[in-house]
């Protein structure tokens, strides 16, 4: 089992302390759970077991609390409930510890304990969580108060994908694992272009415009590799012949 780390900020919600100063709420921050599928949107996060080895057979997710209020001497308990109307995936895969906000702390953490299922290669199974009231705190702001997580054991489409796709063409989940082969961490050293780049491109850090090759000529370099894997291999959607082969454009 690893415990992943995120970083994160509160300032949304610190208009509530101004309306009653006497409360205090809490709300989540975004956690990073897959770099490669990361979305700043509490709706849109996921977790894939695709991109943790085969012999990973839990993962614990760490969903940031921030406090928006005093700090107390105690350890305060927070209130959760699942959204049954939005979760598709069994309880049996899943333990949530009761969650609190240690004393003299502003901010702390949910963990998710998942057990890893072979029928996530097959679904994308969806939790939702909700924060509730209790004695010790009120919810946050509307946005900030729930989280839809989808979980799986498949490639996802990543969120750059689209800006792309005029060199990956529609999302195949066959494209996106042998691009995440092919343009690894450390492959590429191009420095950074554009505000928003970070260094050391890669399949989960990808360039935020696609741009012509005069600007990325590594990562294209690496296009041309995947476009030309595809042209010598017949590799179809889903494995199924009946449907047209996979190229890129």
């Amino acid at each position: 089992m690893i415990l992943l780390l995120f970083a994160y900020g509160c300032k949304e919600g610190s208009e509530l302390a101004v309306f009653d100063p006497k409360a205090a709420f809490v709300s989540f921050g975004i956690p990073r759970i897959n770099i490669g599928n990361l979305r700043e949107n509490l709706d849109s996060l996921s977790f894939s077991f695709v991109f943790e080895s085969d012999t990973t057979d839990e993962k614990i997710l760490a969903f940031p609390l921030i406090l928006v209020g005093q700090q107390q001497n105690r350890d305060r308990e927070v209130a959760f409930r699942i959204v049954d109307s939005e979760t598709t995936i069994s309880s049996k895969y899943l333990t949530i510890p009761k969650p609190t906000i240690r004393a003299n702390r502003f901010q702390d953490t949910l963990f998710v304990h998942v057990r890893r299922d072979k029928s996530f290669r097959q679904q994308i199974y969806t939790l939702a969580l909700e924060l509730q009231e209790n004695s010790n705190f009120k919810p946050g702001s509307a946005s900030r108060s729930h989280f839809k997580l989808q979980i799986t054991d498949q490639f996802l489409e990543p969120p750059w994908w689209n800006d792309w796709s005029n060199s990956f063409g529609n999302y195949r989940s066959e494209v996106y694992q042998k691009w995440v082969d092919i343009y690894y961490p450390g492959a590429d050293r191009t420095p950074p272009v554009f505000e928003g780049d970070k260094p050391n491109f890669a399949w989960n850090n990808m360039p935020k415009v696609p741009l012509n090759k005069g600007f990325y000529p590594v990562t294209y370099f690496f296009i041309d590799q995947l476009k030309k894997y595809f042209e010598d291999n017949a590799i179809y959607p889903d494995g199924d012949t009946s449907k047209p082969r996979i190229y890129l454009p």
